[in-house]
């Protein structure tokens, strides 16, 4: 076969792959299972303090029936369990609709979030807290439901220090493909 014989069949199944793929409907986007709270904390956020030093913040959600939750933290060491030397301090706790809200403006519904219950998002502050230091940390859900432990450490008290953080804004696309991987990395 020539190749004034062999393009133009090229460019013809180009062609027809094309208008099928074009005609083909998508997959549907699949709902995410984390979407609804449940009796685990989820959604945990560590958040700066006015002294990052030696305080540290964290928020949390879980389901409506889960109020009573707390924190635990513990200077990072190679002991096996943490949770034996750990401070552990009570959360304060809000409910929250997801179906309807209030602002500045009044009250505003979220149709899109009719089939969800409310949800209950908890909060805690660890305090005088030692400068510069490594931490290990976990929040708790229902009874004996605790996320897996994760670090943290504390800034020094030089305010000539650089901080080193990281800053995640709303990724809104790519949420179910590239996000994951975002993260993991």
């Amino acid at each position: 076969m020539t190749s004034s014989t062999f393009f133009p069949w090229v460019a013809l199944s180009l062609l027809i792959f094309n208008t099928a793929l074009a005609n083909s409907p998508l997959p549907a986007k699949s709902e995410t299972p984390y979407e609804q709270a449940t009796s685990w904390p989820d959604r945990i956020i560590a958040t700066a303090t006015e002294n990052p030093a030696k305080n540290i913040s964290l928020t949390w959600r879980t389901n409506s029936i889960t109020d009573s939750t707390y924190g635990q933290i513990v200077a990072a060491n190679s002991d096996a369990r943490y949770d034996i030397h750990a401070n552990t301090v009570k959360a304060i706790t809000n409910t929250a609709s997801l179906k309807q809200g209030r602002n500045h403006q009044g009250e505003f519904k979220y149709p899109a979030n009719d089939k969800f219950p409310d949800v209950n998002y908890h909060a805690i502050t660890f305090k005088n807290l030692s400068p510069d230091t490594l931490y290990n940390y976990r929040v708790s859900g229902a009874e004996g439901k605790w996320s897996p432990w994760q670090q943290i450490k504390t800034t020094s008290l030089q305010a000539n220090k650089d901080v080193e953080f990281l800053y995640f804004g709303d990724a809104q696309n790519g949420i179910y493909s590239h996000w994951p991987m975002v993260l993991r990395r």
